[in-house]
């Protein structure tokens, strides 16, 4: 994760910021010249751009979501693995002065 964001994420997302900015230039262009904005069309290239340059980022944010969500499993579970150990521990630790105690 932290290479797509530091690597892959910042010129893509560059890429996006050019990509409306030359919207922006020439929707005010078209205003100059008293025209009207420039909107894509339904299934054009830009819309399409769009749309899965939004669902990149709801990919994104799921992802991390389900990272987060594992990483609290995972701490859950370490929680209760160091919560077995000292059970285990002090159960063996009964257990050989029992043993110990019976023998003599």
């Amino acid at each position: 994760m932290r290479k797509y964001r530091s690597e892959e994420k910042p010129p893509k997302e560059k890429d996006y910021k050019k990509i409306i900015a030359l919207r922006e230039a020439i929707n005010q262009f078209n205003e100059t010249q008293k025209r009207k904005p420039f909107v894509p069309e339904e299934g054009s290239a830009e819309a399409v751009f769009e749309e899965e340059w939004e669902k990149l980022q709801e990919a994104v944010l799921q992802y991390e979501e389900d990272l987060r969500e594992e990483i609290r499993r995972l701490l859950e579970l370490e929680n209760l693995v160091q919560h077995f150990n000292v059970f285990f521990l002090l159960f063996l630790f009964l257990f050989l002065s029992f043993f110990f105690f019976f023998q003599n």
